[in-house]
């Protein structure tokens, strides 16, 4: 049981978070000054904030957004890291040495860095959050195809099919 606690916690405050504004009675941006500085008990679980704002409402609507931001990003830098890696791993020659060196160069830079660069080059925003971070953190699941491509196209499968006439996507959709 202690070694399932920290994937039940999660787990739970996810489903919390995904469920916040159906189970909270609370808007977080509703001010009820009055009430400021209330400890926490029934019915605010972590107390109110000087404004009068439930603090558990606020968490749970930033761990929804921290979700969708988490996400997509990953989504985002997982369908390009895909497309790049296996480009690079399946064609090889120039196509390999462009991508591989884009790779190398993206690594280079400390993701959190690049992103903030990023973030402050093109402004503030969720979006542009989504982006900077996407851009930061495609290059390992790049690596990662690429090599497991260029090992699966050496395969008696793939030359096989190599051999038939599969080319290009073919070879990529069918058999790698």
């Amino acid at each position: 049981m202690i070694k399932n606690f920290g994937f039940i916690f999660i787990g739970a405050l996810t489903i919390c978070a995904v469920l916040a504004p159906w189970i909270l009675p609370y808007n977080p941006h509703d001010l009820n000054l009055p009430l400021g500085l209330q400890e926490p008990g029934w019915p605010h679980l972590f107390g109110l904030d000087e404004n009068g704002q439930d603090l558990f409402v606020k968490i749970l609507h930033g761990a929804r957004l921290s979700l969708t931001v988490t996400g997509v990003v990953v989504f985002i830098s997982v369908c390009v890291g895909l497309l790049m890696g296996t480009l690079a791993g399946l064609f090889g020659g120039w196509v390999d040495q462009l991508i591989a060196g884009m790779i190398d160069m993206a690594l280079a830079f400390p993701k959190f860095l690049l992103a903030l660069a990023l973030l402050a080059m093109m402004g503030p925003s969720t979006g542009n959050l989504i982006l900077a971070l996407s851009f930061s953190t495609w290059a390992g699941f790049a690596r990662l195809v690429r090599g497991e491509v260029r090992k699966i196209k050496k395969q008696e499968f793939v030359l096989s099919a190599r051999a038939s006439g599969g080319r290009g996507f073919f070879l990529i959709r069918k058999h790698i």
